[in-house]
């Protein structure tokens, strides 16, 4: 992707709605996980079929990592 994260590291993303392990993925960017306490935001990226995806739903498909962190959705 070539974006920089505040940690000096190339951005992470999620990539939520897809079941199997890809290498790319072409979607959208519906959402960036802000963490309060920490300079590594992600992005959130969806198939074009998912693009209405509620905050819960990111919440609870990024909770495996995101637990540890206090976080914001932003739109």
């Amino acid at each position: 992707m070539g974006i920089v994260s505040g940690g000096g590291e190339e951005v992470d993303a999620y990539v939520i709605g897809v079941d199997e392990v890809v290498k790319e993925f072409e979607g959208r960017c519906v959402a960036i996980i802000h963490r309060l306490d920490d300079d590594d935001d992600k992005l959130v990226l969806v198939p074009e079929i998912m693009m209405d995806i509620p905050d819960e739903e990111i919440i609870r498909a990024t909770h495996f990592q995101e637990w540890a962190f206090e976080i914001e959705i932003w739109r």
